[in-house]
């Protein structure tokens, strides 16, 4: 079972904050150094994938596929709940039933888009995105590239 871990996005400081222990009781994180209150800081889970570099994708960040043609695509990565429509088994009286999925999304001009495996078996965020920076500290990446 994969660690979850966090950073948090300090409200006053403006900046991203390591999180080493999340006391819910008392609604405080540790960096390290000092308590913080969850007034204070916005917290940012690790989605459990990595980008081409190696590096934690996490929710918020904003990460980019370069097709190397002209095409450049930029996603804001979230963790939610999206409603899809599938296909239902034989057995059911519907042919397709209405699901809600929770998980790793890619936000592209409107689009949610999940994680993809090719072929190969190669996930496409450890192949061809890179995380260029985040939503917190970076939202003008988004400016005409998404």
């Amino acid at each position: 079972m994969k660690e979850i871990k966090f950073r948090a996005w300090e409200k006053n400081l403006k900046e991203i904050i390591p999180v080493d222990n999340i006391d819910f009781e008392k609604r405080m994180i540790n960096t390290g150094s000092a308590w913080r209150l969850f007034d204070e800081i916005e917290l940012i889970q690790y989605t459990g994938l990595n980008d081409i570099d190696g590096n934690k994708i996490f929710d918020g960040d904003i990460t980019e596929i370069d097709f190397g043609y002209g095409e450049v695509r930029r996603f804001v990565v979230k963790i939610k709940t999206v409603v899809r429509e599938v296909v239902s088994h034989p057995s059911f009286s519907d042919e397709t039933a209405k699901v809600a999925i929770t998980g790793v999304v890619f936000e592209w001009k409107g689009f949610e888009l999940f994680p993809c495996v090719d072929g190969n078996g190669d996930h496409d965020n450890e192949s061809l995105m890179r995380v260029i920076g985040n939503i917190y500290e970076n939202p003008k990446l988004l400016e005409g590239g998404q």
